[in-house]
């Protein structure tokens, strides 16, 4: 039978933003939210393409990640929850180690996934040679594009895979759309509490959420938001394939 570790994984499809320190990802000092990049290379490796040279465990390092994680589950006697974007490729390997993971698989519409890449790709440079991020195994053609193109690609990639393989794997996991949390905060937490069999904090005021897009981005300009919105119309009926929301639909 499998192991009982309560561990949760959590799996997403977008990078959020320039990095502060290769090894800590986007944080605020050494006891901020971090990905924790160090500790997953420490078990996979790295390098590009991610979907081919990061995507398996280590020489000897699969028993490691499972003892590990069975000794903060034991520790804590709580559910651990860890996200990291380039997990996007890692999930047959997770899987195989047959602990109780549940990927919890949160998504956004294309075009503001898209965006966010865009505007950390403008941060570090030429958005055209900058690659943000995990990358699929097609990352060097993809960079032959042009960046409007590039980071719609990328996104797509992404949830391609881990929709792919988490249905292959038989993987236990939950799609959580941004767009319906912002419209129905309550009732969504409420859902993923009960699949990941946790207590839903009732005494926070759950408010619908209203998201600017435009405030949020630091570099992009109104030119390269269409270059992306146009993009993705002329392409859609193929996102849609995989897609609930493509635009800011909702938000």
């Amino acid at each position: 039978g499998k192991k009982q570790d309560k561990s949760k994984c959590k799996s997403k499809g977008k990078s959020k933003g320039k990095t502060k320190g290769k090894r800590k990802g986007k944080t605020k000092g050494d006891l901020g939210p971090s990905e924790g990049s160090g500790i997953m290379m420490n078990w996979f490796g790295g390098g590009h393409p991610t979907e081919t040279v990061s995507c398996d465990f280590l020489p000897n390092k699969k028993n490691e990640f499972v003892k590990f994680h069975e000794y903060i589950s034991d520790t804590l006697g709580s559910s651990l929850i860890t996200k990291n974007a380039w997990n996007c490729f890692r999930i047959p390997a997770i899987v195989s180690t047959g602990m109780n993971f549940f990927f919890i698989l949160i998504r956004r519409n294309l075009v503001d996934c898209a965006l966010s890449d865009l505007d950390s790709r403008l941060s570090q440079g030429d958005p055209n040679k900058i690659w943000n991020s995990a990358s699929p195994k097609n990352y060097k053609e993809l960079q032959k594009r042009p960046f409007w193109e590039q980071v719609v690609e990328q996104q797509f990639e992404y949830n391609d895979k881990m929709l792919t393989d988490l249905k292959k794997e038989n993987a236990n996991f939950v799609e959580l759309w941004y767009e319906d949390l912002c419209e129905n905060p309550k009732k969504i937490m409420r859902d993923l509490c009960q699949k990941i069999e946790i207590e839903l904090n009732e005494n926070i005021n759950y408010l619908p959420l209203k998201f600017n897009t435009k405030k949020h981005y630091k570099y992009i300009n109104d030119k390269d938001v269409d270059k992306v919105i146009s993009y993705v119309k002329n392409n859609q009926l193929r996102f849609r394939s995989i897609y609930k929301y493509m635009l800011n639909e909702k938000v």
